[in-house]
């Protein structure tokens, strides 16, 4: 049994197709071959072809983004940004906001933990959001990018 017991670290899963030779699996990858896709092999009724690995990757996925969110009180700001400006999302948000479900998920965690936030179109999201626009385009005009310190969007608490 893994000794894992923090919710804080983010786990990785590659699908064993995309595994090189001599690939050495992570304790996460090992559990998830050995005993969740055996179990969802029996239990799930999928097609005998059905690649399980796929179903890993996505709530890991999902796993990850709750993790975030429970433990970085400006990381909906930033998800609520790419989703309003998806030409400006910043990188480690990226995956979450085309998955509609998964973000409505993040925002009622989001509010059980931080209290929520004013979100677009709300006159007083709206305000600070346009001001921070100004912001962002000074600073990518410099230069700056997500990496290199360009500040983060900070929508209003409810």
């Amino acid at each position: 049994m893994s000794n894992n017991t923090s919710s804080t670290n983010e786990l990785v899963y590659r699908l064993e197709s995309e595994r090189p030779t001599g690939y050495q699996v992570n304790d996460f990858e090992a559990y998830a071959d050995a005993s969740m896709v055996t179990h969802w092999r029996t239990y799930k009724r999928k097609t005998p072809n059905h690649v399980h690995g796929r179903d890993v990757v996505t709530v890991l996925g999902v796993s990850n983004a709750i993790d975030l969110i429970e433990n970085n009180v400006n990381a909906m700001d930033q998800i609520v940004w790419g989703i309003t400006h998806p030409d400006d999302c910043h990188p480690g948000v990226e995956s979450i906001i085309s998955n509609a479900a998964l973000v409505d998920l993040l925002l009622v965690r989001h509010y059980k933990k931080w209290g929520g936030l004013v979100l677009p179109p709300l006159q007083a999201a709206r305000g600070l959001q346009d001001a921070y626009e100004v912001v962002a385009q000074q600073e990518k005009q410099r230069g700056m990018t997500w990496a290199s310190g360009r500040s983060l969007m900070k929508y209003p608490n409810w």
